[in-house]
């Protein structure tokens, strides 16, 4: 079950993983430490957050994309480890 999926907050319920594009998005190329605009997004840990891609490697498929907010990079994780998530709105 996807948690994303059932997660409440602010009265709504339609909340999900963000893809890796729109993690990126969000990403500010030109700042470090972290690497996202801090008025938009206030105390954001200088850490790593799950995507919902996954890595694009046949062999890899318990693993998954992630973005780390200090430098803006993106990397890979083993989807049973532990990470931050940024929840986005489905658009229903």
């Amino acid at each position: 079950m996807d948690l994303a999926l059932s997660t409440e907050f602010a009265g709504l319920t339609d909340w999900r993983l963000p893809n890796i594009e729109e993690l990126r998005s969000i990403s500010a190329i030109n700042c470090l430490n972290p690497s996202i605009n801090e008025s938009v997004f206030p105390n954001t840990p200088l850490d790593w957050f799950w995507s919902s891609t996954p890595f694009p490697n046949a062999t890899a498929v318990y693993m998954a994309r992630v973005i780390f907010f200090s430098q803006g990079g993106d990397s890979s994780g083993y989807r049973g480890d532990d990470g931050l998530v940024r929840l986005v709105r489905s658009g229903r």
